[in-house]
């Protein structure tokens, strides 16, 4: 993100305000995320939340995909 120019920003903010998650966003958030969010390759099989877990993190997948596993036992 220190190294990201305007341009890359504005390529960034143009592609994520077209993602259903983002459309009711403020311009003005948007724009932090663009400016803050990074890029991370992450390993296959790798556990991103467990269930119950607090979220601190927001994830979008580029490309790939995942498994999302939910216990019906729960009480979340």
């Amino acid at each position: 993100p220190l190294e990201r120019s305007s341009e890359d920003v504005d390529i960034i903010f143009t592609r994520l305000k077209e993602v259903k998650a983002f459309e009711k966003f403020h311009p003005n958030l948007l724009h932090q995320i663009c400016l803050c969010g990074y890029y991370e390759n992450l390993e296959k099989g790798i556990t991103l939340f467990r269930q119950g877990d607090i979220g601190t993190n927001w994830y979008a997948v580029l490309a790939g995909s995942l498994d999302v596993k939910v216990s019906e036992t729960s009480s979340h």
